[in-house]
């Protein structure tokens, strides 16, 4: 019966998530996985500020890793802080590999184009979300939609020179992509004005 009473305490630490993380660091605070763990609790309870101290002490510890860059995007994100939204994004991006990149700057330009700025202009925006198409491309070359979808959305940008160079480099080798036809109908549209 002595013996039970340790397992069940363990058994009850377990099942509470939180306190779990809380008594990792208190036993072993070199470990870094647990302040991201703990974070993740506090991020789930939106309680922001906690959650981003303790992902930022995770990463001052050389634990970087996507889910980090993009749990802090969230709390950017709910708090409508764009810039620092985009960093750890792109950050994100950066770490991924392919194709899980791909979703996370396609997630970065879908925000980008829907949230906007409040200090850049749509055109600037504009350009921003062709870059972050060019890297996904990049980084994923199996990924020629970054390829239309840059030059669509330099066409929006008003650079036609630009939108038809990443056009055409998407019908050299489209793959499987449904945008074949639109990207032809874009093309002829730039060319006759």
């Amino acid at each position: 019966m002595l013996l039970a009473i340790p397992t069940m305490q363990r058994v009850n630490l377990w099942a509470d998530s939180k306190a779990f993380w809380i008594d990792v660091i208190k036993k072993s605070p070199e470990f870094p996985r647990s302040y991201s763990g703990l974070a993740i609790e506090f991020l789930s309870e939106k309680r922001y500020d906690e959650a981003e101290r303790l992902f930022k002490k995770t990463l001052s510890m050389g634990y970087e890793r996507e889910f980090i860059w993009q749990d802090l995007a969230s709390i950017y994100l709910a708090r409508q802080e764009m810039p620092s939204y985009e960093y750890a994004m792109a950050r994100a991006a950066f770490l991924a590999p392919a194709p899980r990149s791909t979703s996370i700057y396609n997630s970065l330009t879908q925000v980008l184009m829907y949230y906007g700025s409040d200090t850049e202009s749509t055109k600037s925006i504009y350009r921003k979300v062709v870059q972050y198409y060019l890297k996904a491309y990049e980084k994923d070359p199996t990924y020629s939609d970054g390829l239309y979808n840059a030059g669509k959305i330099a066409m929006l940008a008003g650079d036609n020179t630009d939108a038809l160079r990443y056009l055409n480099r998407f019908l050299l080798n489209p793959g499987n992509s449904m945008f074949r036809p639109f990207a032809i109908k874009l093309i002829s549209k730039i060319n006759d004005k």
